[in-house]
């Protein structure tokens, strides 16, 4: 097997398990073992672990599409935008939940303390979801463009990711419908996936024109 088909391997296996294992038969199936409040915990080792292996057996292409000098005006904005990017998508877990509650900290710290564990999601249409209704996945999937260095492996893991991005953040999407109902559905109707739809981007500049405290 050459380079492009062993990472396209990895790739398109680390998707279909990762996309097997957030599903309600397996959430259900997880349960019979794990206390249902460790399952933010358990999926993010897991990913940790999977995502590491990907790592290791990586094959690099071995060519260059471009190469960003250090040290250059383009360079320091690639990787200035990558710091800002990293940053709004955990920014931005905050409309969700928030990003240690992703990462299963607060459910831990809540079952350690006696308390009740939060809700794992929560209906919140204040701040960039007036007009996307998943912003950190829009930021994430941004982050993996805007590396420095681009290879014929890092373009293909970056279309990868992004196809992967599209379609979870379509998953997801569905299942808030499926807990939210008629309210994440007048919510749709307003705004966009990953991106303002006509409509959001009308209320963003109408939201533009009025005075801070009035939006």
């Amino acid at each position: 097997m050459n380079w492009w088909q062993i990472d396209t391997l990895i790739m398109v296996s680390y998707g279909f398990v990762h996309s097997c294992l957030t599903t309600r038969p397996a959430m259900k199936l997880y349960e019979v073992f794990f206390p249902e409040w460790s399952w933010n915990i358990g999926m993010c080792v897991f990913s940790a672990a999977t995502l590491a292996l990907g790592i290791i057996y990586w094959q690099p292409s071995g060519h260059y599409i471009y190469v960003l000098i250090p040290g250059s005006p383009l360079f320091h904005f690639a990787a200035l935008s990558m710091v800002t990017l990293l940053g709004l998508t955990i920014y931005c877990f905050r409309y969700t939940s928030t990003f240690w509650q992703w990462l299963g900290a607060h459910q831990l710290i809540a079952k350690l303390r006696g308390q009740k564990t939060p809700a794992p999601y929560r209906m919140n249409v204040q701040g960039i979801k007036r007009y996307i209704r998943f912003p950190h996945h829009t930021f994430l999937m941004l982050f993996f463009w805007a590396h420095p260095i681009m290879t014929y492996d890092t373009l293909l893991f970056s279309v990868g990711a992004t196809i992967y991005m599209y379609l979870g953040t379509w998953h997801m999407d569905k299942r808030l419908e499926s807990i939210f109902g008629n309210e994440w559905r007048s919510y749709k109707k307003v705004t966009g996936l990953m991106l303002p739809s006509p409509k959001a981007w009308s209320r963003l500049l109408a939201d533009l024109r009025q005075p801070r405290n009035a939006i």
